[in-house]
């Protein structure tokens, strides 16, 4: 790792940037903040090759969901039942954990494992053409504690979960502040992914991108 980051460069690096995956609907200061990093990014000799709207054919939640739910399940009725569990978790949470109880296990292994592969060919198919693809960290920011997010509860996984299912490594970095709905400013990044085992080249990537993006997160202007 230490010498990845030692020698750590974005020059020529082909970026895929998508600023929703086919589903999100994120803030547009979140988007923005990711394109003026993506600008400066180019400005050190990344090369953003092209705007991708859609990566996977079907959403990755419901094989994710179903990889999840049995487990969730187990959890919730090894540690009192889920009377115990509806008092501990929210509700999208319970809606995980209840999906699971209708699922036997080779139901729920195979839809996920299948739902994984279907995505990572997608990834594969991507990846032919793009060293790296690019999102947003999250699609709003964070609602207060103990606050459901008016976004609902994707706000925070939907550009996380599909990598999330297909094991891929993911970065993320600060690439600058947008503020709430009562004047605080709160950080935003964006999500770095690259193809299975190409952990080490992601890190060399994502810390010559947070170099250089430390500059303009520390700038960038309010929208």
């Amino acid at each position: 790792f230490v010498a990845a980051t030692e020698t750590a460069t974005v020059s020529g690096v082909r970026i895929a940037w998508s600023p929703t995956l086919g589903w999100a609907n994120p803030d547009r200061a979140i988007v923005a903040a990711c394109e003026r990093a993506l600008a400066a990014l180019e400005s050190h000799g990344a090369v953003v090759v092209d705007t991708v709207e859609s990566v996977f054919e079907e959403r990755p939640v419901f094989a994710w969901v179903a990889r999840a739910a049995r487990g969730s399940w187990r959890t919730a009725t090894a540690s009192g039942g889920p009377e115990t569990f509806d008092a501990r978790f929210l509700p999208e949470a319970l809606t995980t954990a209840n999906y699971g109880a209708g699922l036997t296990d080779i139901d729920a292994l195979l839809d996920a494992e299948a739902g994984a592969h279907r995505a990572g060919l997608a990834l594969a198919r991507l990846f032919e053409r793009f060293d790296v693809l690019v999102t947003p960290g999250m699609a709003t920011i964070p609602p207060r504690h103990r606050e459901a997010s008016p976004y609902g509860p994707g706000w925070a996984a939907d550009y996380t979960l599909a990598f999330n299912l297909t094991r891929s490594p993911a970065t993320v970095t600060p690439v600058g502040f947008v503020p709430d709905d009562e004047g605080s400013s709160l950080p935003v990044a964006m999500q770095m992914v690259m193809p299975r085992g190409r952990d080490l080249e992601l890190m060399s990537f994502s810390a010559a991108a947070e170099q250089i993006l430390d500059l303009v997160s520390r700038r960038a202007p309010s929208p």
